[in-house]
Parts: structure tokens; C-alpha cells; sequence
């Protein structure tokens, strides 16, 4: 839900003329998005990931020291 939020504000935030570099082409679209903004897919992609494993393994930890 939050991420498919950050995904519409990127969306909208790159459609505006100040994000688009100069050397901007139409059929480049797809590259530049990945390109420029790789940062933001790594964020969006292993913030979840990473956040699930550390509670996991805080848990599984947990659990093993209490036994």
C-alpha cells in the first residue's frame, strides 16, 4: 500500500518538466526511468525485504534465547 503510494508520487513527481534531464528522448523513456531512479527502485523493493528479515531474525532470536 505505501510503496504503490511512493510508486504514484515518483510517477507524478518525475512527469514534472524539472525532473526531465536534457538529453531526454521518448523511445529512452524506460531506460532514463531506470537509470535515474534505480535508487528508488532498490528502496522500494528491499525496504519490505529487508524490514521482514530483521523482524524475523529478532524473533527468531527471541525465541531461542528464551528456550
Amino acid at each position: 500500500m505505501i510503496s504503490a503510494l511512493i510508486v504514484e508520487k515518483s510517477k507524478s513527481f518525475i512527469k514534472s518538466k524539472s525532473m526531465i534531464p536534457p538529453w531526454y528522448c521518448r523511445h529512452d523513456e524506460i531506460y532514463i526511468f531506470f537509470m535515474e531512479y534505480r535508487w528508488f527502485y532498490m528502496l522500494v523493493i528491499l525496504f519490505p525485504i529487508l524490514n521482514y528479515s530483521v523482524i524475523i531474525f529478532i524473533f527468531d532470536f527471541n525465541i531461542s534465547f528464551l528456550q
